[in-house]
């Protein structure tokens, strides 16, 4: 996963200046997992939609990135990831295939998979936990994607 210039946004970041909603209900929609940052310089969004066994609703990224925008922010401080067990695209029904080239392109649309990059960073971090019982409860996480 390149975020490209979206980097920035995310460096020396603390959880503290983070606010994470799960399944916040919007007018747009409600959003699997919604992550806005505070008392920073410049701030951002990440929106991310789970899909696990589960259908595209009708133009579901295009409402998440529409509320996005509503709210205040724009290309530069947007990240929608679309995750999925194998890093599947969203489907047209989610989003029309000009308007996702052109977010993808841009940055604020990533793929990610629970195959490949979430089970990445639970191996990248899993060996650096202080606690015995959380590292051996992502141990088991792990596991699991493992068999997706």
């Amino acid at each position: 996963m390149d975020l490209g210039k979206k980097n920035k946004l995310y460096q020396n970041l603390k959880v503290s200046n983070l606010r994470v909603k799960e399944e916040k209900s919007t007018e747009d929609g409600r959003l699997d997992i919604f992550i806005e940052s505070f008392g920073l310089k410049e701030k951002f969004v990440i929106v991310i939609e789970n899909k696990i066994n589960a259908r595209d609703q009708g133009e579901q990224l295009s409402r998440y990135y529409s509320h996005c925008k509503k709210i205040g922010f724009n290309d530069d401080n947007i990240l929608l990831i679309y995750l999925t067990k194998s890093g599947a695209e969203a489907s047209d029904f989610s989003m029309l295939p000009l308007e996702r080239e052109r977010l993808k392109k841009c940055g604020v649309l990533v793929n990610m998979s629970y195959r490949h990059d979430i089970k990445n960073i639970m191996k990248t971090y899993i060996q650096q936990l202080q606690s015995e019982k959380v590292k051996f409860i992502a141990q088991q996480y792990l596991d699991i994607i493992k068999t997706f």
